[in-house]
């Protein structure tokens, strides 16, 4: 997920396509490809959390407090 997730942040740091082609985010994305990054993005961040819960003893509410 991490490796589908690396073209969004690539992609705006380092749009050109081609020496005379610059990459355009209104162009490249569409409302499907945005809710999947996000659905990955979520998902990533629930894995981290029971990791460093599981493994470290830590739990998000904890940064909070």
């Amino acid at each position: 997920m991490l490796v589908g997730l690396e073209e969004h942040s690539t992609k705006p740091r380092y749009p050109f396509v081609t020496a005379s082609k610059i990459w355009d985010p209104e162009k490249g994305y569409n409302k499907e490809a945005a809710e999947t990054a996000i659905e990955k993005s979520q998902s990533i961040l629930q894995q981290l959390e029971q990791y460093s819960e599981h493994n470290l003893g830590y739990r998000p509410d904890d940064a909070t407090s």
